[in-house]
């Protein structure tokens, strides 16, 4: 007899093992996980510094763009890669355990073009409800909490190169009015 499952949950990634996870909290509920890549075993997975030597390996989809026309110039053949994880852990395992959430213009800008129950404030609830952060000043604010399942914490120690791109993002913003994803308040 064939195995049966109540839900079947593709990719476990960040989002994919939250979603899981969270579906197996019924012990009456049976959840099938499945991921292409392998298990997050690798040393350089284990050391976020290490994370450019997972890009473009076997653990990393290889993903790039179509020749740009007016972006990519130093890049060959004009094509940026758009790193993402074939592996459990999904990019975060790849990406040097960086979280992202994205700018809330661009989930406002969905909502607006139809994309309903995805404007910044009506996700906001599900990120939260995700996170686990451990940082005191950034829990003083609404957009972080703690007790999810998803650790999130800040580089220690703070290194310089991680001052210089908290100071390139800043300087950069994409967008007209979105603040830095290093921001504490994003």
């Amino acid at each position: 007899m064939a195995n049966l499952f109540d839900y079947v949950v593709i990719g476990a990634g960040s989002a994919g093992c939250v979603v899981a996870n969270r579906l197996s909290e019924d012990e009456n509920t049976s959840v099938l996980l499945i991921e292409a890549g392998c298990e997050a075993t690798k040393p350089a997975i284990q050391v976020p510094l290490k994370y450019l030597n997972l890009q473009g390996s076997d653990v990393d989809w290889k993903y790039q763009t179509v020749p740009q026309k007016h972006a990519c110039l130093a890049v060959q053949d004009r094509r940026s890669q758009w790193i993402k994880g074939k592996v459990v852990g999904g990019t975060s395992s790849i990406h040097g355990m960086m979280y992202v959430r994205g700018c809330k213009e661009d989930f406002d800008s969905w909502a607006r073009h139809g994309a309903e129950g995805w404007s910044y404030d009506e996700v906001l609830p599900y990120f939260l409800k995700s996170e686990n952060n451990t940082n005191e000043e950034y829990l003083k604010t609404e957009y972080h909490s703690k007790g999810g399942p998803m650790t999130v914490s800040d580089v220690f120690p703070r290194t310089k190169f991680a001052d210089v791109i908290a100071e390139r993002s800043e300087e950069r913003r994409v967008g007209k009015e979105c603040r830095s994803r290093w921001s504490p308040y994003h």
